[in-house]
């Protein structure tokens, strides 16, 4: 049958609806845009509060801003220690019309109008307390105003994980007050509560002003911020309210500021004393402010990252608590201090190296002793102190991210005094790490939940990538410190390279152009390698240079994510780190990026975090996790991401690396090119480039003497002189990315100023062949300026390639989507230079689907989407074979003369004449091609599981031709996850799976069962026991065999299966079972069913090949992100390529951790 022309199918056809599991994004509700204006975070009416933890001298009591003028008290994870209110006759400051907010690194000011001021301004500014626990207010007027306080509300037990996700719901809550004590004494509110005990927190207001007892007038307001809530006239009863006891106030700011402070504590200072001079101390603890603040410092032609940079620096004092780092700054900072993360590396970064040699030596002298082998034994450092000095049992192996802090505090401070101390500890926990991780010495060391995103996977004595790049770099490390300490070096050397050893040979995979995630027990290698396995083996030198180039080239094109950020993995089933974007990993790989050359990538990554501090609900952070679009998300001011960022920033952009030991500093900028200037400064260094016509100015000021290298990429392609400190200086070419790079070794000193001139501003670009090609076609690359030198290009992309002067010219060769790298010779230094190519064969089958349409029932249609790469004078006929059916059309003519371009695809439009023959699921479509040079076959398929939904009519005759078999069984569903499982893996499923255990059963498949057969929703019968066992399953696991077989006895064209699977993340993207028919003749066919395209979870549907059929639990209960409350199975068909009798089929589990479960097999 001819074709319909394309586009006359018009009608909306059916689709499959189920949904597929998503990725985890944590967002957080309430985001905002705030706008940067003189380093702070700026909104306009913004709609939050208590959204702003302003973070100073360490310690668990907090004090909250936000939006709205109104504050909180609160000690983290424990007591709620009151609330203060402002207001202005009736009105509520933080119901005022008009409120302009700026959040400053710590500092937070409120402008605030309100036609009740009768044309007065308002600005209340915030700090907090130079030390202790609080907070100074200064409160300035135009005019002489009095603005009247109450403060009030202790309670106990109010838990703050909300602060990782933005505010609090604002008001008086004066419910909270009920059975406080409040007692006035020289000026000073003293509040306690029985609830709250060996609490108490003070109020003070500065002269002009009153202090006295508050009451809500027996009433409780309202504690919505609108209109229409309590009045302040309430709050302010000349006498305490038994019920809500408070204490209020009066100030009278105008000519000059009135000052309010608020402490809280075990025991409070004289706050009368200090309020007394509140000028006196709001300068102090502005000076404080200013300190903290400017520590780090950045000046860039892009604002947002100078203030993002101001505002993590006091989020960096957030997550110091004394002797040690928290986990985050609020959230997860309630019990004690963890080993890791990544926490340590910004303060380093930003000066505060004295806080991290304090937590080096704390952790340092709480090492495991006890017991001599196994996961966290002799060796190891415990990963949890609680607050009361006592360690506690964790699974984390924190230690080799502990080391590598360790590890860079002396890079940045030489104090070889404290690595001296700690040498023994880290000696312990290094032969920890070869005895426990790395047990068969084969130089590959097993990750076990030694990173942030290892939560939610594990690898069971695999050698991993992560492990080894973090050990190759410490036993480096160590060699370097045993020789400084007059020890031998040599047995970490050579534990290092059998380390990088190993990696290269058995985890790097040449063609594919990344390391394996890991290579199990039974030596096979899981290729879906996750953003640590990229950015750890760049940074830790594991990777030469073009493999770290390569290294990124595989995350761009596998887990970019939207917004330009990184998914953490792209790993089924999604749980916890798995299939997330989160800043950190998003940081981490901005730094790889710089490191590998890809200085475009990585700043596309930074400034996606960059984003985040001012697309915010709580403004000036940066969060674990990230929005679908790069904005904040959940776990705000989380100790990776802050400390990531401020790393990413110095080590990354800036490309600051301090050897202090030897007296060596590299610089190392990789600044967008638009830049004209950008400083830095930091503990000591100070950093500033300029750019005016051709020449650029490097300027590198160091703290003490140094011999500093700066590798300068090139602008443009002659350089006409190079100066140091004002004379000729050398330079030699390093490999560059797209760029030239010379390298600059300047003498010891403490300042050196580096000026390169260049003599034009000619700057050549490699002519790249066309996005495509098609096989066998001439690819060629031209660059006016150098020459090639040779084609890096282990994907075959390419044929024969020859390099000629400027020119490289080879043949297309293996279709695909590929990245190569040309090498070329230029002026000054050699380059690399990428190129990203798809080789296309002459014609393909895009892609085929079965039209039902869904408004009126009709016959259903083909529509099949060919292209054709080739320009072809004499269009080639096309035959279409499905169904039974030939189907027949023919290609337009591709070439200029046409006007129509070749590589634009068309589509054609079949009715199908025999739609008895549909199937649900996948239908074959062969396409035939009758070119002049001979015929070209594609194969495709249509895939439509709701085939019957649309046209009913065709429901009883097929299943009028299914043959339910009765299937052996081996157990029940209901049983599979309440069991231990023997072997060499986890013994028990649901490692990092969230469920209830009613969820997993069999009432849905009950409900339907009628005469024994279950039928789907989709119309495919399964014959299912009602009672006792009712699944067979199959398992690398001792209860069950790792094969089984089932009887057939009949020809099939489809054969139906449904599966009940259990899987772990760390097996995904690899076949997880085989089917192999036999047939009666003695004949085999076998076909891989893989995941996550066949085989998923039954708590999770994401098998995309696949129908999910809800068998009990919640309907729809396993999508999403937590707690599944449903359970599912999986419906595939298999096509028998022979017509012959099938004997039985047998169905093999091939991985670990795995359980393939048989609800039913149906022939058809």
């Amino acid at each position: 049958m001819e074709s319909d022309p394309a586009g006359s199918g018009a009608e909306e056809c059916v689709h499959d609806d189920f949904r597929i599991q998503e990725w985890m994004i944590w967002s957080i509700p309430g985001i905002q845009e705030y706008a940067v204006r003189d380093g702070a975070f700026v909104i306009r009416d913004g709609r939050h509060t208590f959204n702003r933890p302003l973070f100073g001298s360490p310690g668990a009591i907090i004090p909250f801003g936000g939006d709205r003028p109104q504050w909180l008290l609160a000690e983290i994870g424990l007591h709620k220690l009151g609330i203060l209110s402002l207001a202005v006759g009736d009105r509520w400051l933080h119901a005022a019309a008009e409120i302009e907010t700026a959040y400053d690194a710590g500092r937070l000011r409120h402008v605030v109008r309100d036609p009740a001021f009768a044309g007065n301004t308002v600005t209340i500014t915030t700090l907090r307390l130079p030390e202790g626990a609080g907070c100074v207010l200064r409160l300035e007027a135009e005019c002489p105003l009095e603005i009247r306080w109450v403060f009030g509300g202790l309670r106990g037990k109010f838990p703050t994980d909300w602060a990782g996700s933005g505010g609090w719901e604002g008001g008086l809550h004066p419910e909270d007050a009920a059975g406080n004590h409040v007692e006035v004494r020289a000026g000073v509110a003293c509040l306690t509560s029985p609830d709250v005990p060996g609490r108490v927190v003070g109020v003070a207001g500065g002269s002009p002003g009153t202090v006295h007892l508050a009451g809500s007038g027996g009433k409780a307001p309202r504690p919505a911020a609108d209109e229409d809530q309590g009045a302040p006239s309430r709050g302010f009863a000349p006498t305490p309210d038994e019920g809500y006891p408070a204490a209020g106030g009066t100030l009278s700011p105008g000519e000059a500021s009135a000052y309010l402070v608020i402490a809280g504590g075990e025991t409070i200072p004289d706050l009368a004393v200090m309020a007394a001079d509140g000028e006196a101390l709001f300068g102090e603890a502005e000076a404080l402010w200013r300190a903290r603040a400017e520590r780090l410092a950045v000046s860039t032609p892009m604002p947002e990252l100078d203030a993002a940079i101001r505002s993590n620096n006091a989020s960096l004092d957030g997550i110091w608590r004394p002797p040690s780092f928290l986990h985050g700054a609020v959230r997860w900072a309630t019990r004690g201090w963890y080993l890791g993360w990544r926490g340590w590396y910004g303060p380093i970064c930003a000066g505060d190296c004295e806080r991290v040699r304090q937590a080096i030596r704390f952790h340092a002298a709480h090492p495991i002793l006890e017991p001599g082998t196994g996961i966290q034994s002799r060796g190891a450092f415990h990963a949890f102190i609680g607050f009361d000095g006592r360690p506690e049992r964790h699974e984390y192996d924190m230690n080799q991210v502990f080391l590598d802090h360790i590890r860079a505090y002396y890079a940045w401070t030489g104090d070889l005094e404290t690595i001296r101390a700690v040498w023994p500890a880290i000696r312990e926990c290094l032969a920890y790490e070869r005895r426990e991780m790395d047990p068969d010495g084969d130089g590959l060391y097993t990750n076990h939940l030694n990173t942030w995103v290892s939560d939610g996977h594990h690898y069971d004595g695999g050698g991993c990538a992560q492990a080894s790049a973090y050990l190759y770099r410490l036993n480096r490390f160590a060699a370097e410190v045993a020789e400084r300490l007059g020890e031998d070096p040599a047995p970490f050397r050579e534990e290092a390279m059998k380390i990088r050893a190993a990696a290269q040979e058995r985890l790097w995979m040449e063609e594919a152009g990344h390391f394996a995630e890991h290579v199990d027990e039974d030596g096979v290698l899981h290729p879906a390698a996750e953003a640590p396995s990229v950015y750890h083996p760049i940074e830790f030198g594991l990777a030469d240079p073009l493999q770290a180039l390569r290294l990124t080239e595989y995350l761009a094109r596998r887990i970019w994510f939207t917004g330009d950020q990184v998914l953490a993995n792209d790993w089924f089933p999604v749980i916890v780190t798995n299939g997330c974007p989160a800043h950190n990993e998003s940081l981490n790989s901005a730094l790889a990026y710089f490191q590998a050359g890809d200085h475009e990538g990585g700043w596309r990554l930074l400034r996606t975090a960059v984003g985040a501090f001012h697309r915010a609900a709580a403004p000036g952070s940066v969060s674990c996790y990230a929005g679908p679009e790069g904005e904040q998300g959940v776990y705000v001011d989380f100790a990776d991401a802050v400390s990531l960022f401020a790393r990413c920033v110095v080590e990354g952009l800036f490309g600051l690396a301090p050897d202090v030991p030897s007296d060596r500093v590299t610089w190392a900028p990789r600044l967008p090119p638009e830049w004209p200037r950008a400083s830095l400064c930091i503990a000591g260094y100070a950093l500033a480039y300029e750019r005016s016509g051709t020449s650029e100015r490097y300027t590198l000021a160091m703290p003490g003497e140094m011999s500093a290298t700066i590798r300068v990429p090139l602008r443009f392609d002659r350089l006409k002189s190079v100066r140091v400190n004002g004379g000729p200086a050398a330079y030699q070419g390093e490999t560059g990315v797209d760029r030239q790079i010379i390298s600059v070794r300047a003498p010891a000193g403490r300042k050196v100023v580096l000026e390169v001139a260049y003599s034009s501003r000619t700057r050549s670009r490699v002519s790249d062949p066309p996005e495509w090609v098609v096989a066998g076609d001439t690819v060629s690359l031209a660059t006016p300026a150098g020459a090639f030198t040779g084609v890096e290009d282990p994907q075959h992309a390419l044929e024969r390639p020859r390099a000629d002067g400027g020119r490289l010219e080879a043949r297309a060769g293996r279709p695909g989507k590929h990245a190569f790298h040309a090498r070329l010779k230029m002026a000054h230094s050699p380059v690399v230079h990428p190129v990203r190519l798809e080789v296309r064969p002459a014609y393909e089958l895009l892609g085929a689907r079965l039209c039902v349409p869904a408004a009126a029932p009709g016959p259903p249609g083909l529509v099949v989407t060919l292209r054709c790469n080739r320009p072809e004078r004499v269009p080639p006929p096309v035959e279409i074979l499905y169904a039974g059916r030939t189907y027949r059309g023919r290609l337009a003519a591709s070439s200029r003369r046409t006007g129509r371009p070749p590589g634009e695809p068309e589509t054609f439009e079949f009715p199908i004449e025999n739609p008895g023959h549909l199937t649900p699921g996948g239908m074959p479509v062969r396409g035939t091609l009758r070119t002049l040079s001979g015929p070209v076959v594609l194969e495709g398929e249509t895939r439509l599981w709701s085939l019957f939904r649309a046209w009913p009519e065709g429901a009883a005759a097929f299943a009028a031709r299914c043959a339910p078999l009765d299937i052996p069984r081996n157990d029940r569903l209901e049983a599979i996850f309440t069991r231990e499982y023997q072997g060499p893996d986890q013994p028990f499923l649901n490692c990092w799976t969230w469920y209830r255990p009613e969820t997993i059963n069999l009432d849905r498949v009950r409900e339907r069962l009628r005469d024994g057969v279950f039928t789907t929703e989709i119309g495919v019968p399964f014959r299912i026991p009602r009672e006792g066992d009712n699944v067979l399953c199959a398992t690398r696991w001792r209860s069950h065999p790792d094969e089984v077989t089932i009887p057939v006895g009949r020809a099939a064209q489809r054969l139906y299966l449904l599966l009940a699977n259990t899987t772990q993340n760390s097996q995904t993207h690899l076949p997880h079972a085989r089917v192999t028919l036999e047939y009666a003749d003695g004949q085999t066919e076998k076909a891989d069913l893989a995941g996550p395209e066949e085989i998923d979870h039954l708590l999770q549907h994401y098998a995309v090949r696949a129908c999910p059929q809800w068998i009990g639990g919640s309907e729809g209960g396993f999508y999403g992100h937590g707690l599944a409350t449903g359970a599912h199975a999986d419906i595939l068909d298999l096509h028998p390529g022979r017509r012959e009798p099938i004997a039985r089929l047998r169905i093999r589990c091939l991985r670990r951790e795995t359980l393939i479960g048989v609800l039913g097999v149906t022939v058809w």
